[in-house]
């Protein structure tokens, strides 16, 4: 199955409204957002025909792989978290997090 793997990196705690719209915060809470919803719909998904199940798990397995990239993309760029990342590798980052 689509298991989950690796911790979120430090991007600086996110505020709990998750920053200001468009802002790398706010992306990676939405992303994180509909990660969630589409782990509450995994039971139901069970309930689906084989076939289908199986396309299913195995875009969803790309997709949490992609993400994993991006969240070790994302610890890279933030670093030990003393110097911030740079406007243009926050909109590096910003670029590929965004269609996810």
């Amino acid at each position: 199955g689509a298991g989950r793997g690796g911790a979120s990196p430090s991007f600086g705690a996110a505020p709990a409204g998750g920053g200001p719209p468009g802002s790398l915060d706010a992306t990676i809470q939405q992303v994180m957002s509909e990660m969630q919803r589409f782990e509450a719909m995994q039971p139901r998904l069970q309930s689906l025909p084989a076939m289908q199940l199986q396309s299913i798990t195995q875009k969803a397995q790309g997709l949490h792989e992609r993400f994993v990239r991006l969240q070790n993309l994302g610890s890279q760029l933030a670093g030990d978290g003393r110097t911030p990342m740079t406007p243009q590798q926050e909109q590096q980052y910003m670029s590929q997090l965004t269609p996810f």
